[in-house]
């Protein structure tokens, strides 16, 4: 028989097979109560059903009642949510500011449930004082555990004493979970495995049903392991979580995540030492005179130490001191003079911008014959751009007897640039000659004052310089090892991937049937023939609902999470699963895909407690939209939470007060 069937003459296409024996939820909770000290009656005691649980804060408008002036938000729904959540062990019961303001208005209070496990019921108590303690007593009432705890004298230092000394995590984690903790991430880790399934069936509201692998909001402030995972992780804890993923496979992951970091580290490796042989090589390159290699000719090094540091040599004529002494005058010479040739190639490049400039204001002058004397001293030439007076005291062109006209003062300044320009390419060709020389002389000046030392210090330079070309030729060697070993990490990989695709194999019977689940609740959840196809696939589980070729626009994503979160509760009724057949919903917005889906929504579940005696799941959804008629009323509507007056508050009290 398929674990479900489409039905084209029913509205719900959803089957469901109970698995054999399946005669209850693996995990539900019963009763949450909320006391504002010990002894005294509970100022909330919320009764719990299997099956469907709704907990709603009407609209004030909707409602048209007085004492529900005010908005729906505020009432505690997310409160009750977090308390629950506390109760089946995380660790914290709202943001650092709720948990400061319940403590500061319940300083004796604290909340307790019954939650069956395996069918059998577990009293816990958990005081807001202490995020510590967590208290537990197998097969008792809410009622017995706390008397129990209440008769603890709060002047003594006496504890109360729980029938079971662990915590309900750790009691979920052996009763319920069996090999589950052994397949969670190293960054989860066996002790949080139930901490981070319960992330999963309890998602923050925040993450306001965007991507059904976000569950832990950092706003929340929840402390949960799962709130800064990678989601890839967060697959691999719900393939766990619905019996798909193998240990075998789950260490063939940490194998591949091992070898992934060793490799990293490798190849940062290889790019430190890649940049320190880089700076070694032109460093003993330049020491040595010789051009810089990549990768650096090691035998080349070592002949130039050879030829630069000669073991023995005997001083000749041409080696004496004075020898020395002239070819470092010829050397500054040569730099001196390169100096001064570049300093007169300026002067050339800048006078013969200004006599072109020139030109060009004489010529705007046309056949004027005026001179100098012909203009106010203190008026601007207009052919040198200066005052006439400066002008005159230079030598100006046109001041002088001989040129009285603007055509010769054009003459004798083109002539200037000719003989200008003339000299440039002679001093370009002077300064490369120089540079040369000079270059060679520093290199000679260089060779002899080495040849010109003793030999023994000859020797032990060269003994340095080898010595640190050996350094050299071993930090090669390590790069060449290091790629060696990428190499072999490569290898790895890949022989580690042809395993995963395997293993995989064996959990793709599970991963269909959720998948066929996913598609059929899909299909329930939109009306009319909206969706062609839809399907889990990849590593990740990536949600696909598709009509023909075209994926379905971003505005589906909250249906399509909330399938996907059904999907898994659907298939523990069906199969022996770690899901423990439990999911809260903390207020899924109507508005994210309308009244007509809201609806069918919870019809859906309504189908679903059908397939069993008694509902085979228990599914908690707070609201502030109305739900359908047929559902807003006993047994279904357990609780209504008003955010005015605050006695109709899940705490019956102000925090803000």
């Amino acid at each position: 028989m398929p674990l479900h069937q489409l039905s084209l003459d029913s509205e719900f296409r959803l089957r469901l097979t109970p698995a054999p024996g399946r005669a209850a939820p693996r995990l539900w909770v019963q009763r949450l109560a909320v006391w504002a000290e010990p002894g005294v009656d509970p100022i909330r005691n919320v009764q719990l059903r299997r099956g469907l649980n709704v907990i709603w804060t009407p609209d004030p408008i909707e409602e048209a009642q007085a004492q529900t002036a005010g908005l729906p938000q505020g009432a505690g729904k997310t409160t009750f949510c977090r308390l629950l959540r506390y109760c089946l062990g995380e660790d914290s019961f709202g943001t650092e500011a709720d948990e400061r303001a319940i403590r500061r208005k319940l300083s004796s209070g604290f909340v307790g449930a019954e939650i069956v496990i395996n069918s059998k019921i577990w009293a816990v108590i958990r005081p807001f004082q202490s995020e510590s303690s967590c208290l537990v007593w197998e097969d008792t009432s809410l009622e017995v555990a706390e008397r129990d705890f209440a008769k603890t004298d709060e002047k003594s230092s006496t504890k109360p004493i729980a029938r079971v000394g662990k915590r309900i995590s750790e009691v979920i984690r052996e009763e319920l979970l069996g090999e589950f903790p052994k397949l969670m991430p190293a960054e989860v880790g066996e002790e949080s495995a139930w901490i981070a399934a319960l992330a999963w069936i309890s998602r923050d509201s925040k993450c306001a049903f965007t991507d059904h692998l976000e569950w832990r909001h950092v706003k929340c402030e929840s402390k949960s392991p799962v709130t800064n995972i990678a989601s890839e992780k967060r697959a691999m804890i719900v393939r766990a979580l619905l019996g798909a993923l193998s240990l075998e496979e789950r260490e063939r992951y940490e194998k591949r995540e091992k070898l992934i970091i060793e490799g990293k580290k490798h190849q940062d490796d290889i790019i430190r030492l890649d940049a320190e042989i880089k700076e070694r090589s032109e460093r003993i390159s330049k020491r040595l005179q010789v051009s810089s290699a990549t990768p650096p000719d090691l035998q080349c090094l070592r002949d130039a130490v050879d030829k630069l540091y000669p073991k023995s040599r005997k001083r000749t004529a041409k080696q004496n001191p004075d020898d020395l002494e002239t070819r470092r005058r010829e050397r500054d010479d040569a730099i001196r003079q390169l100096a001064e040739l570049k300093l007169r190639q300026s002067t050339v490049n800048i006078q013969i911008e200004e006599t072109k400039n020139a030109i060009a204001r004489l010529g705007s002058l046309g056949s004027d014959l005026r001179t100098c004397s012909d203009f106010d001293i203190d008026a601007i030439c207009p052919a040198a751009d200066v005052p006439i007076r400066e002008a005159l005291s230079r030598g100006c062109l046109l001041s002088h007897p001989l040129n009285r006209s603007v055509g010769k003062a054009i003459a004798a300044a083109r002539t200037d640039l000719a003989a200008l320009e003339n000299e440039s390419p002679q001093l370009e060709q002077k300064i490369k000659e120089i540079e040369e020389v000079s270059a060679n002389l520093i290199t000679l000046v260089g060779t002899l004052e080495i040849t010109m030392s003793s030999p023994k210090s000859r020797v032990a330079e060269a003994e340095r310089v080898h010595l640190q070309i050996d350094e050299l030729e071993k930090l090669i060697d390590n790069r060449k090892r290091l790629d060696q070993a990428v190499e072999k990490i490569r290898q790895s990989l890949d022989a580690v991937k042809i395993e995963l695709t395997g293993m995989r194999k064996s959990g793709s019977d599970v991963l269909q049937a959720f998948s066929l689940l996913f598609e059929a609740i899909i299909r329930d959840l939109l009306p009319g023939d909206i969706v062609d196809k839809a399907s889990l696939s990849g590593n990740e589980l990536r949600l696909q609902v598709k009509r023909g070729s075209k994926t379905l626009a971003d505005g589906f994503e909250a249906v399509k999470v909330l399938a996907f979160d059904l999907a898994a509760v659907a298939l523990s009724i069906e199969k022996d699963t770690f899901h423990p057949g439990f999911l809260i919903h903390d207020s899924p917005h109507a508005a994210d895909f309308g009244n007509s889906i809201y609806h069918r929504l919870f019809h859906l579940i309504l189908w679903m407690e059908a397939f069993g005696k008694e509902p085979l799941f228990q599914y908690i959804i707070t609201t502030t939209t109305r739900p359908p008629k047929d559902v807003c009323c006993k047994p279904w509507l357990i609780e209504r939470f008003y955010s005015s007056p605050a006695s109709s508050r899940f705490l019956a009290i102000d925090l803000e007060a």
